[in-house]
Formats: structure tokens, C-alpha cells, sequence
């Protein structure tokens, strides 16, 4: 999953520095006075590819920990600021709740495409 989003994002990346730069034709290419526009479907799959690298980097690899770990070797401080903080379980929510509404947007996107194709 890890090397799968990342080649994504890598070669999304790729793909919008050669529009930028001129160097590839199509619909979201160089506009006339030098504009570059990313194509919409470019953005949520970049968007996707970022929000499922959070999902495995903060849902995933923290499950596995808390299963690994019976106790707490952190410390008492840490466990403080943990509890105190939650950083980390805002960061599951954010993972998961991005991942899933991304999905939503490039099918209402995708449909809208298939609904009225001459629309843009």
C-alpha cells in the first residue's frame, strides 16, 4: 500500500510539472498567456494517494503496535501526553473521514462527466 500511493503521488507530480512546463499536450495542458490548470480527476487522486498514505501510516501501523504491545513502555509522561493530546486518534479520523469522502467526490465527479460530457 505504502509503495503503491507513493508511485502514485510520484507520478502525478511528474505529470503536472511537464504540463506546467509545456512539455505535454491535452485538456488540462498550458492554457493561452501561460495559465497551467491541474485537471480536476489529477487533484482527487493525489488527494486519495495522500489520504490513504495517512491511513497507513496512523490507523494501520498504530493498530498493529497496540496489538504487539501489552504494556506501556513509553513512560509516564508520554502516556500523559497522549491522552492529553490524542493527536494521534485525530489523525485516524482524519485519514479515514478524507479517504472516504475523496471517493465520494471523484464518483460524483466521474458521473457528472458521464451525465453532461461537453460541459467543460
Amino acid at each position: 500500500m505504502l509503495s503503491a500511493n507513493g508511485a502514485v503521488l510520484v507520478c502525478i507530480i511528474r505529470r503536472w510539472r511537464r504540463r506546467r512546463h509545456g512539455r505535454v499536450d491535452g485538456p488540462a495542458g498550458a492554457k493561452s498567456g501561460g495559465q497551467f490548470s491541474a485537471s480536476s480527476i489529477d487533484v482527487l487522486i493525489g488527494n486519495l494517494a495522500a489520504s490513504d498514505l495517512i491511513v497507513t501510516f496512523f490507523c494501520n501501523v498504530t493498530d498493529v503496535v497496540w496489538a504487539l504491545t501489552i504494556q506501556w513502555f513509553a513512560g509516564n509522561l508520554a502516556c500523559k501526553l497522549v491522552k492529553y493530546l490524542q493527536l494521534v486518534k485525530y489523525l485516524q479520523l482524519v485519514g479515514l473521514y478524507m479517504s472516504t469522502y475523496i471517493v465520494v467526490v471523484i464518483a460524483v465527479d466521474r458521473c457528472c462527466a458521464v451525465l453532461d460530457p461537453l460541459s467543460t
